[in-house]
Formats: structure tokens, C-alpha cells, sequence
């Protein structure tokens, strides 16, 4: 067998096979529209989840290299997103702090079912037991972003129903250098971003340190955030390598999860009587890359990774139909003004939600290339330990502004749970020339505990176990037509654990724990890139769940809980394309077309609920728009000039099971109308070499609409414009 340079740059090997499948965590360099050979940043060790070789992929995928950042100076990584095929993104803060991705239909609240990772390496808040997502890079760091759907995202997990996102934040260098890029616009925004770094070929590092903030979406609101970002890499000789990283974020936001109630919409879409609504979070994380070539034929990387997260939200109200907790003596806080928090809300006291996150894992893998059977082979095989240990409290206090420690503050709950997790993969992909097939089989092993220290102000020790066993096989295949032109399909089961913070009280006498969610997932598809600047996928999906687990809110249960809602299915099309129209460009320039376009045709409950007053056979499952588009127009001039517009459209979707369409008046059910938003980006490379000078602006039009109900009306984000500068040294 023949072995290649897996680029310019790089001495680590690989077979010369186009048929491989993209499950080596090797850093992918390729941009999708760019040729392969163009590529020259050195692939630094395991931190991506595609190889360049995206035609051998067995599933859909798309890449979003930093020229997309360029182009567009996202205010959050968001507007980006959005033009992946199939991915929907929820606006629901102004600074993108809470992110919420549904792919294929899949509900998008804090991204639970959306498997993401950053280098590699998982950022939930708890990706088994609570896998919300209250922390991404910010789009300044952020080097290149890899989406894998289909068969081939079992090696992956614990989520293995929608797909993987996977956010690769900027490498040590291999020689100095240095970026100061600042920016301010409207509605109090600002931002500042700087990086060091500093290596040769053995030796690397680099500190980036970013700080912006923003007015949130309604009055009162504000968003701030700090992260400082560490990164070493080490040479240790021959084939071996090393990446140490680290890093710390900070959040400071004056926001709350409560939404409007209709007639407070109508009102004032962006009202707020809270001025004492605060959301904190700290999260510090590490990881440690080994990478080692044993023979040119055979490699071991192994993954160690740690993170805590410390979150709190105070708040006064919960949902928009919830009252606030008692004042201290004499402050007027009678029973009826708790429910009048416009009026009483000063007099009132609040909810403390104090929360402490911790997990760690060690992930070995090996990859092997050999002949067998008449076929070039690619085995991908590994395991993982991960474990979880979570302190969820609830305090409530008698004045507006009321902390943990503040006189007159009462411990109410506080539960401890404890998850383990064992996982075993393996994948090979098997090429007969043009023809690639990929089996694969994940298993997965879930421990949970969830301990009732404190419920109801009063001492428990109540405990619960559970346990959970899965396997999930996969069978991928690739068919190569032409040079970067190839066929894809696949089969896989999806896999989605239950959460033990909602669904596992010890508790709850009348308890039914929820099952983990399981499905079928079914893709075809076809991708291209030609020479002449032209990168296209097309993908046709089927998923079919057993027991989706959705929001308890949805299917008539309480808030903070969530349900098995029987079978549902996902079926839809997604087309993605970008062209660099290089025949029309000319010396004068190269104009540039991009989109992204998903047809959720059907998103529908397959069965009934067990009660039978909710008939929901049929019904559109909630949050599920049937199309998304997302377009861009620009043209890039010889001098260095870049202007591009774009729109982005979303259409209806339903809040509930029952399909409501009539807005209710605590605004959490009823239809979310369709919408249109329009941006503009104008990047400019003077003249002076490393200098560029840009403005950006989303949300053009200024339009107000609503971007969920779950507790009660949240309002888009306002126009925002902003512009700055950015200097590399």
C-alpha cells in the first residue's frame, strides 16, 4: 500500500485511499470551497471529526471554514450556523449565549439533542445528564466548524440521533504572531479581541483573550462575556504529538427564561419589570491530545478532558404565568401582588438556582490501514470512561435582590446526581475502488443516581438509581463518480439518553421513568466540488423514532420535565451549495452565491398519547418549521473590497402536540409566525498589509417576532450594526 503526506505541511501519513471514511480525529484543513489541494495549515493532532477526503464520508456533512467568519463578522456564531443545511437555530438572546440548534426537526431548546463538541472534545453542561448548552467558542475564536449527520456519527456520543457539531477554535502557531481586532456598534456593543502566540516546528503556544457584551433583546437586558484560551502543542518526535489546552469563560447576564404573556406582548414586545433578573456562569475546561503513528499503518490517540461549570440564575418568576416568592414581613408582597409581578415586582423575592457542574473522560483510539478481503481498510476503533457529578440547588429569598447567603434566605431543594458512562466503538471502512462500505457498531453503558438531600425545605436522603444499555449499529456507503463527486447513503440507529434531573425523582411516588430515545435514521444523498469554485450536497432523510423524548410543557405536562411521545417521524430534504463564480469575475473580481435549504416535509407524531384526550396522531411535532433558508449574494473585488447581503427565512411552527394556532393568553401556546431577516456584511483589506476594516449588520429590517413559547412569549433580537477593525501582525 501506497502512503501520502497527510498535507504540505505535515509528516504524519496516511494511505492514499479517496475512499476513507472520516472518522479519524485528525484537524480537517478543507475548505468545502476550495480544493483539497489548496489546503496548507498543518493538521495539528485529534481535534477535528472529518478527514479532507469528504467524498469517502458515509453521511452528510458540511464545513464552515473561517472565510465564512470573514465574510460575514457574526455578531455571535449563530448567523453562521444558520447556513448549514438542516441545522435551525433559535434567536432567542442577543449575544448567543444560550444556544439552541435543532437538526432535521429535532427540538432545538438549549441544543439537547445536537451532539457538540469543541477540539474534539464535549461542551454541554452535562452530556448525559443534562446535556444543555450554555457554552460555545465565541465566533472570534472560532478557526472552523465540521457538522456530521448520518451513519458515520456513531463513533460519536452520547447523542447519535441528529448529528455532530464540532467548533475547532485557532491552533498553536508555528511562528510568531500577533491579532488585535476591536469592534463597537449599536444597542451598546463592543468588543474586544486579542491573541498571541509564539512556536517553530517541535514547539507551540498561544493565549487568546476575547471580552464583548450587548443589550439583550428586551429592556433591561444585558449580555457580557469574558474567555481566556490557552494552547500548547509538542513535537515529541518521529510521529508523536502532543496538545495541552485550557481555558476559562465567564457570564455575566442580566436575563431570566420567563417570557411575555400575549397581552404584555401586544403591550411591549421587549417589557421587563425585572431589574434584578441575573444569570451567572463560570466554566473552566483542559484537555490533553496524545497522537502517535506506531507504523505508517497504524495510530493511537488518546483523549483526556475535564470541565466544570458553575451556573446560577436568579430570577423572580419563572414562566409567564408563575407568581414570585414571598417578601419579607411588611414589604406589601401579599398573596395577590405575587401574581402582579409588573406592579410588585420590587417588593417580591426571587428563585435561586445555584448549579454545579463537573465531568471528566479519557477516550484511547486506534486506526488501522490494511489490505484485506481485496480492499483497502480503514478500522476506526475505541472506548471511553466518563463520568458526571452535578449539585443542582434551589434557594428562595424574601427581597427582589436576594442571594444564597442573604438574611432570610431558605434552602428549598437540592439534589446530587452521579452518572457514568462506558462506550465502546468501532467502524471500517472497506474500499473496492470507487465503492466504499462502512460498518459500525457504538455500545453504550449508563449509570445514574439522583439523591434527594434537601426537598420541600426539609432534609430527605431519598436516592434513585437507574441504568441504561445500548447498541447502536451503522452501515455507510460511498460511491466516488468522478473526482470530488461521489453517492452517499446509510442506515444507523439513533440513540438519546433520558435526563435523571427530570426524569428519575426519588421522589415521586407515581413515577414513570423515561426511556432513552431511540431511532432509525435513514439517509441518500450526493455531494460535488468542482475546480471551477462549485461545492454542493444533497441529502434525503428519514428518522423514526420509538419514544421521542420531548418537553413536558408540550404534551400537557409541567414545565422542567420531559416525556417519551411515542413514535414520531422525520423525513425532509436538504440542499447546501456555494459557488465562487470564478468565469464571471474577471480581473475586477469574483462574485460568490452560498445557501442552505431544508423541506422538513414531514415532522409528525406517528401515534397517539397514552392519554386519550391527546389525540396527536398526525399533528406536526412542535418546533418544527417545514422550511428553512438561508441565502448569500456577494462580490469580492481585486483591490480587496468584500460586500455581501443575505436573508434568512424560517416558516410556522406549533408550540404544542395539539397544534394550537389560536395565541393563548399566557402566550405559550399558539402558532410562531413565520419570519424574514435580512444582513449585510462589507469587509475591506486596505492597503496596509494585515489591516482590514469591516461592517456587519443583522436583523435589517428591525422586525419584531416571537422565537418560542416554552415559558411564554420570547421576542427576537433587535437590529444590531456594528463595525471595527482587526490587525494581524
Amino acid at each position: 500500500m501506497t502512503y501520502i503526506p497527510l498535507n504540505k505541511t505535515t509528516s504524519t501519513l496516511r494511505p492514499a485511499t479517496a475512499g476513507i471514511v472520516a472518522t479519524l480525529t485528525l484537524a480537517s484543513t478543507m475548505s468545502m470551497a476550495a480544493p483539497a489541494e489548496d489546503v496548507t495549515s498543518p493538521a495539528v493532532v485529534v481535534t477535528g471529526i472529518l478527514m479532507k477526503d469528504l467524498e469517502g464520508i458515509p453521511g452528510s456533512t458540511w464545513v464552515l471554514p473561517e472565510t465564512d467568519f470573514t465574510r460575514l463578522q457574526p455578531p455571535t456564531v449563530k448567523e453562521v450556523l444558520r447556513t448549514v443545511p438542516g441545522v435551525h437555530v433559535v434567536d432567542e438572546d442577543a449575544l448567543g449565549v444560550n444556544l439552541n440548534i435543532g437538526l432535521r426537526g429535532l427540538d432545538p431548546r438549549r441544543s439537547s439533542r445536537t451532539l457538540l463538541l469543541e477540539d474534539g472534545a464535549p461542551i454541554h453542561l452535562a452530556p448525559y445528564s443534562d446535556p444543555s448548552a450554555h457554552y460555545h467558542p465565541p465566533a472570534e475564536l472560532i478557526e472552523q466548524v465540521e457538522v456530521l449527520k448520518g451513519s458515520g456519527q456513531i463513533v460519536h456520543g452520547p447523542q447519535t440521533v441528529g448529528g455532530v457539531i464540532n467548533f475547532l477554535t485557532r491552533r498553536p502557531p508555528a511562528e510568531r504572531e500577533a491579532r488585535l481586532r476591536l469592534a463597537a456598534g449599536n444597542r451598546g456593543f463592543g468588543s474586544v479581541y486579542a491573541r498571541y502566540g509564539d512556536g517553530n516546528a517541535e514547539l507551540g503556544g498561544a493565549i487568546d483573550f476575547l471580552h464583548k457584551r450587548i443589550d439583550g433583546s428586551r429592556d433591561k437586558y444585558e449580555h457580557a462575556v469574558t474567555d481566556l484560551a490557552l494552547s500548547g502543542r509538542v513535537e515529541l518526535g518521529g510521529q508523536h504529538k502532543l496538545l495541552i489546552k485550557g481555558g476559562h469563560y465567564i457570564e455575566r447576564s442580566k436575563t431570566a427564561e420567563w417570557g411575555l404573556t400575549q397581552a404584555r406582548f401586544d403591550a411591549n414586545s421587549y417589557g421587563n419589570p425585572f431589574n434584578n433578573d441575573i444569570f451567572e456562569l463560570d466554566r473552566t475546561q483542559g484537555q490533553i491530545v496524545y497522537e502517535g503513528w506506531l507504523s505508517e499503518s497504524l495510530a493511537l490517540s488518546t483523549r483526556f478532558y475535564a470541565q466544570r461549570t458553575s451556573r446560577t440564575s436568579y430570577r423572580q418568576i419563572d414562566d409567564s404565568t408563575d407568581r414570585m416568592t414571598a417578601g419579607a414581613a411588611g414589604s406589601g408582597c401579599t398573596s395577590g401582588a405575587q401574581r402582579d409581578s409588573y406592579d410588585n415586582a420590587d417588593r417580591c423575592g426571587n428563585k435561586q438556582r445555584p448549579r454545579d457542574y463537573f465531568f471528566w473522560g479519557v477516550e484511547p483510539r486506534l486506526d488501522a490501514y490494511f489490505n484485506a478481503l481485496g480492499a483497502e481498510n480503514h478500522l476506526v476503533a475505541g472506548l471511553r470512561y466518563h463520568d458526571e457529578d452535578i449539585t443542582r440547588k434551589r434557594f428562595n429569598g424574601n427581597v427582589a435582590n436576594a442571594r444564597e447567603d442573604t438574611p432570610g434566605t431558605q434552602l428549598r431543594d437540592w439534589n446530587e446526581i452521579q452518572a457514568q458512562a462506558w462506550s465502546l466503538f468501532a467502524q471500517n471502512t472497506f474500499t473496492w475502488g470507487a465503492l466504499g462500505v462502512t460498518p459500525g457498531v457504538r455500545f453504550e453503558r449508563i449509570e445514574s443516581n439522583n439523591r434527594a438531600v434537601v426537598l420541600n425545605f426539609n432534609n430527605d436522603g431519598r436516592s434513585l438509581k437507574d441504568s441504561n444499555s445500548e447498541v447502536l449499529p451503522g452501515l455507510g456507503l460511498t460511491y466516488k463518480l468522478a473526482e470530488r463527486t461521489s453517492l452517499f447513503a446509510g442506515v444507523h440507529k439513533g440513540f438519546a439518553p433520558p435526563r435523571p434531573d427530570a426524569n428519575l425523582s426519588p421522589v415521586d411516588p407515581d413515577l414513570v421513568p423515561v426511556e432513552p430515545e431511540t431511532s432509525t435514521n435513514y439517509e441518500l444523498g450526493a455531494r460535488t466540488q468542482t475546480s471551477s469554485g462549485f461545492t454542493g450536497e444533497a441529502t434525503l432523510f428519514r428518522i423514526e423514532f420509538d419514544n421521542q423524548i420531548v418537553p413536558g410543557d408540550s404534551v400537557g405536562l409541567p414545565l422542567q420535565t420531559f416525556a417519551n411521545a411515542g413514535e414520531t417521524l422525520h423525513q425532509g430534504v436538504e440542499l447546501g451549495w456555494r459557488w465562487e463564480i470564478r468565469s464571471l469575475g474577471g480581473a475586477g473580481g469574483t462574485p460568490y452565491i452560498s445557501g442552505a435549504y431544508t423541506y422538513l416535509f414531514d415532522a409528525e407524531f406517528s401515534s397517539d398519547r397514552e392519554d386519550s384526550s391527546r389525540n396527536v396522531r398526525g399533528n406536526r411535532l412542535p418546533y418544527a418549521p417545514e422550511h428553512l433558508v438561508a441565502l448569500s449574494l456577494g462580490y469580492e473585488t481585486a483591490s480587496g473590497l468584500d460586500v455581501r447581503v443575505g436573508l434568512d427565512h424560517v416558516s410556522d411552527q406549533f408550540a404544542d402536540d395539539l397544534n394550537t394556532v389560536a395565541p393563548s393568553a399566557d402566550g405559550q401556546l399558539g402558532v410562531l409566525p413565520s419570519h424574514t431577516t435580512y444582513n449585510l456584511s462589507v469587509n475591506f483589506k486596505t492597503p496596509w498589509k494585515g489591516f482590514n476594516v469591516f461592517l456587519s449588520g443583522t436583523n435589517l429590517t428591525d422586525k419584531v417576532y416571537v422565537v418560542n413559547r416554552v415559558n411564554g412569549i420570547q421576542v427576537s433580537r433587535p437590529r444590531t450594526v456594528f463595525a471595527g477593525i482587526e490587525a494581524k501582525f
